[in-house]
């Protein structure tokens, strides 16, 4: 008696059921190698093959991921194009068919099959065109819409943790600014992207004494927003030694310069500006590395900027950095900003020291809320760095 699948009807009818229960497999998430081991199963079952093999290609090597029968053959893990060429040919009475697929415009890895002889009596595989030939396409959809559900996930699951690294980043920021004898605290901050590498604390000293910093990493992103945390917790570690009288200020910003170049690439680095505000003594403590340098706006409307006392941190380890005192009276008003204030655009040009002078003088008000608001709000809304502010108003009435 024939054989039932030698009845062409019945053939192309196992053909077509064959690839419908192929198609039905093909799910996205099912990965490169789920898809061949579906190709396999289908073409072996359909022909009654009992050898098979599958390799994806990886930088022009194609690794073996799959192996079905082929007992006693020797088959190396790894091997190019070429040499499996020549592997096939020393097999050639061990094979049937190599079944090539590749991935439509690139979208996935080039993957190739091996198939041995079917145990049909007059089956031969590589006869059966149309039906690799429809076998190929939908396996090469699949593995073009596996890449790109892969790289939806990557994209979901770099997003998921560049959120949390946003959640994490804002907790390092003070939660409540504290308060402090005659002083008017604000700050503002926001980044260009998730995560940034701006900074700011304020820290109080005692009743009438606030350290306050603000920080700039060098670029932007998670690198910036790591080294960024390496510096709120360095600081906050030398604090209490601040309190104690052990340390001063430029002892603090001395030994975060050493901490920052010993444990940071050479192009990493940050601009700081560090200020102790005592409004017992009315007067400002100040070591500002390589960065814009904070504006006093004064009672009767003049401005004036603190001085500058080197190059940013973690550049050269043993730099002598100098601390300055000035006098900040009551009515005075301290502004620190990152670049991203004075590197903004108003009417298309660079709003600069100058520009921020003006807009103090002109909007600024005389509490800090509303200096913040006046800096912020003028600024163009196609922010390109991050952003941070801080505002403290010497006032006699708090």
């Amino acid at each position: 008696m024939p054989n039932e699948q030698h009845n062409p009807l019945t053939h192309e009818r196992f053909a077509l059921t064959s690839l419908l229960d192929f198609a039905r497999t093909l799910t996205a998430d099912l990965g490169n190698v789920g898809i061949l081991k579906s190709v396999i199963r289908t073409i072996m079952g359909k022909a009654l093959i009992k050898d098979a093999l599958a390799f994806i290609a990886h930088d022009g090597v194609f690794q073996l991921v799959h192996r079905a029968g082929f007992v006693g053959f020797q088959i190396p893990d790894t091997m190019t194009e070429a040499e499996i060429g020549a592997w096939a040919v020393t097999h050639d009475n061990a094979i049937a068919v190599i079944l090539k697929l590749r991935p439509r415009e690139n979208e996935g890895d080039e993957c190739m099959l091996i198939f041995g002889d079917s145990m049909m009596p007059g089956m031969e595989i590589e006869n059966e065109t149309e039906f690799l030939e429809s076998i190929s396409r939908l396996a090469n959809m699949a593995i073009s819409n596996a890449r790109l559900f892969e790289r939806e996930q990557e994209r979901e699951r770099i997003e998921a943790d560049l959120r949390l690294a946003r959640e994490i980043q804002l907790s390092l920021f003070p939660q409540v600014l504290p308060e402090i004898l005659h002083l008017d605290l604000a700050a503002y901050s926001k980044s260009c992207e998730v995560v940034g590498g701006d900074y700011y604390d304020a820290i109080r000293l005692s009743d009438h004494e606030v350290l306050i910093a603000i920080a700039d990493v060098v670029g932007k992103g998670v690198a910036a927003a790591l080294l960024m945390s390496s510096v709120q917790a360095s600081l906050r570690a030398l604090v209490s030694m601040i309190r104690t009288g052990q340390l001063g200020l430029l002892d603090v910003v001395e030994e975060l310069n050493r901490l920052l170049f010993e444990s940071t690439s050479a192009e990493r680095f940050v601009t700081a500006a560090f200020v102790i505000i005592d409004t017992k003594r009315e007067r400002i403590l100040s070591v500002v590395a390589g960065h814009p340098l904070p504006i006093i706006l004064h009672p009767n409307g003049s401005t004036s900027s603190l001085e500058s006392s080197g190059i940013p941190l973690g550049i050269i380890a043993t730099f002598p950095y100098e601390f300055y005192e000035r006098a900040f009276r009551p009515g005075d008003a301290l502004v620190l900003y990152t670049d991203g204030l004075s590197e903004s655009r108003i009417e298309g040009k660079e709003l600069g020291p100058q520009g921020i002078e003006t807009l103090l003088v002109s909007r600024g008000g005389r509490d800090s809320k509303s200096i913040l608001k006046a800096l912020s709000s003028s600024t163009d809304s196609n922010q390109k760095d991050d952003l941070t502010l801080i505002a403290a108003v010497f006032d006699k009435s708090k």
